[in-house]
């Protein structure tokens, strides 16, 4: 007799890699953002402190993310977790984007609304699938 078959549709290939992207892109924003850190202060025109603030939450969080996407098997809660971490961080660029709207240069407010737009699709995407993401095995 087989193995019992999963309930959970198979997910397509991208979707499948969306939590080691979503991982793999909080570091390595983190990382450039904190290798950067001088130049992005005079491109960004906002206080050290707010980009302190951004990098470490990109560090942090892509550290969760890929701890999730390696985990045999995803917890649902893991990846619920993630999802809405995802949708709060969107709903903080959009604050920061608010708040220093009359003080950051142009690129500075680009990149917020560019992180807070990445991180909300990729927390609905998220969301939308966390059955499958959860059920997902770990490839590789």
């Amino acid at each position: 007799m087989g193995a019992p078959r999963s309930r959970v549709a198979p997910l397509p290939t991208l979707l499948r890699a969306i939590l080691w992207i979503d991982g793999g892109g909080g570091i390595a924003v983190g990382c450039a953002m904190a290798a950067l850190h001088g130049t992005l202060l005079e491109l960004f025109g906002v206080p050290r402190p707010v980009l302190l603030f951004v990098t470490a939450a990109n560090l942090a969080y892509g550290c969760f993310g890929l701890f999730v996407a390696g985990r045999t098997p995803r917890p649902l809660a893991l990846v619920v977790t993630l999802a809405r971490a995802n949708l709060a961080w969107g709903a903080v660029c959009a604050t920061l984007f608010v708040r220093y709207a009359g003080e950051a240069r142009p690129l500075g407010l680009a990149h917020l609304v560019l992180e807070g737009t990445w991180v909300t699709g990729l927390g609905l995407l998220e969301w939308r699938n966390r059955a499958a993401l959860s059920a997902e095995p770990r490839r590789g």
